[in-house]
């Protein structure tokens, strides 16, 4: 049975257990060696890739700027907001980029900037939106930590929110164009980038993720906030999932990217001839770093704004990362996920919308990534 095969099999039965759109690509040794879409996706579609933000820009612009001089893991948060010196004392940079800040790990601060009707402003509407954008803001930075910082890994959402604003008081710049400047533009990626609400989108190709606003409830956070029961109608695939996001106009730390599964594997692929040598982002020495498991507290093997494979019950199945060098990636919340495997020189992501038929719907995407990752490794791995 070809590899084409045996991969497009695990895609066509994830689509038919709900997922509406996949796309999957895998490069190795900075060639494409698989594509294949699927479903309402084909190769030009455009994912919302939720938390491979965190990878994909706000971790690497860290780096970017680390490898400046204009930024140190031990600064401490406080240094940039002076008004947090007290609740978030010792936080350092650090801290965020390996969940261990001690920041809760998500919480919906979109909440406050809701009207009374239990809904956003229009995005058109520039002063009301401008308020919500400005409420959310103080939300985050008000929200103090629930443990001392290093003492606990707990996946934050809220250390990233933190992270972005840190990274745009730095680059004197909004996210999306500070990306665009030392990440996307160099990688010459045509179609990763933040979508800002109040930007038309730019391609009629981005697959939809949802059909309320604010989103309904993810699994465990039942009760946290309410969601329109009805589905509305003037909801666009262009406007990012996550609600926090959202409220701060589609820009965040945390989430707001939209690429394809092409683009983003040769960004795996640029990362890998990085840590190899190569100079297309300036910052090898950085990410090595980064790529390093992280000293601290127990819990879930991470680097420093870069997931690990797990030694067993990985999304990624049990073969990826597990040579000497091994492996770095990260999921999104919307069904995407992107694995590098530094031994042997592999890029492989997965792209879906596996949030469009409901947000509890999680069995199909659990199923799909460890089968499609291990297969990608048990084709490629052995080329290498």
């Amino acid at each position: 049975m070809s590899t084409r095969t045996d991969l497009d099999h695990h895609l066509q039965h994830a689509h038919d257990s709900g997922i509406p759109a996949i796309q999957a690509v895998v490069f190795q040794s900075g060639q494409s060696v698989y594509e294949s879409a699927l479903g309402a996706a084909d190769s030009r579609s455009i994912f919302d890739v939720a938390s491979i933000t965190k990878f994909a820009a706000s971790s690497l612009l860290s780096a970017c700027f680390i490898e400046r001089g204009l930024l140190c893991l031990e600064d401490p948060v406080s240094s940039f907001f002076p008004e947090l010196e007290q609740t978030h004392a010792g936080i350092q940079v650090q801290h965020l980029l390996a969940h261990s800040s001690g920041l809760p790990a998500w919480r919906p601060f979109f909440q406050n900037a809701l009207g009374a009707d239990g809904l956003f402003p229009s995005p058109n509407d520039t002063d009301a939106f401008e308020e919500c954008r400005q409420t959310t803001i103080q939300s985050i930075l008000k929200t103090a930590p629930t443990h001392p910082p290093g003492s606990q890994r707990i996946y934050s959402d809220t250390g990233f929110l933190l992270l972005g604003f840190l990274l745009e008081q730095i680059g004197s710049s909004t996210l999306d164009e500070l990306c665009t400047e030392l990440i996307f533009a160099p990688a010459q990626l045509e179609n990763t980038r933040f979508l800002p609400l109040n930007t038309p989108p730019s391609s009629s190709a981005i697959m939809p993720t949802g059909n309320t606003r604010p989103r309904q409830p993810a699994p465990g956070q039942e009760g946290m906030f309410v969601a329109p029961s009805e589905p509305q109608d003037n909801l666009y695939p262009g406007q990012v999932d996550d609600d926090n996001a959202y409220a701060l106009g589609g820009v965040a730390g945390h989430a707001g990217l939209f690429s394809t599964a092409h683009e983003l594997a040769h960004l795996g692929a640029m990362l890998l001839e990085e840590l190899q040598g190569a100079k297309h982002f300036n910052c090898r020495s950085t990410l090595e770093v980064f790529a390093t498991p992280n000293q601290g507290p127990e819990g879930a093997p991470r680097g420093l704004g870069f997931d690990l494979p797990a030694p067993t019950g990985s999304s990624a199945g049990n073969n990826w990362g597990q040579g000497p060098q091994g492996g770095i990636g990260h999921l999104g919340f919307t069904g995407c996920s992107i694995w590098l495997d530094r031994d042997h020189d592999l890029s492989a992501v997965l792209l879906s919308n596996r949030v469009l038929p409901g947000r509890q719907h999680v069995a199909a995407i659990r199923e799909l990534r460890p089968n499609f990752y291990t297969e990608v490794h048990e084709r490629f791995g052995s080329k290498s």
